[in-house]
């Protein structure tokens, strides 16, 4: 013979963190590392057990090398911006692009090309 428990619809119990007086079934366990812990808290004391504590408990392949890297050999620098060798203060390269004018825009600058 089984034993039966009451609804239990108004009872009255106590946090077990703050003491304050609640209604038994607006109690909720308090869960740590995904296993209750056997307190009954209110839902002012309640502490979440938060995703990011959970790291490490699922495999993650996140690969960050290359095996087998090779450089960048172009040798087209027409139209590759050309590295300064000199950074930003914030650590970033600074990329110079070379331009040429035609003989087009220095005549119509007012400028007159040179013959070599």
């Amino acid at each position: 013979m089984s034993a039966t428990f009451a609804a239990g619809r108004i009872a009255i119990a106590l946090c077990d963190r703050c003491g304050q007086q609640q209604r038994l079934n607006e109690l909720t366990d308090q869960i740590v590392d995904q296993k209750k812990t056997g307190l009954l808290v209110c839902s002012a004391c309640l502490d979440v057990d938060h995703p990011q504590l959970q790291l490490g408990k699922t495999p993650i392949f996140d690969p960050q090398a290359l095996r087998n890297p090779r450089p960048d050999k172009r040798t087209d620098v027409t139209n590759n911006p050309v590295f300064s060798g000199t950074y930003t203060p914030n650590g970033a390269p600074i990329f110079t692009t070379v331009v040429t004018p035609s003989v087009d825009e220095l005549t119509s600058a007012g400028i007159a090309p040179t013959a070599r």
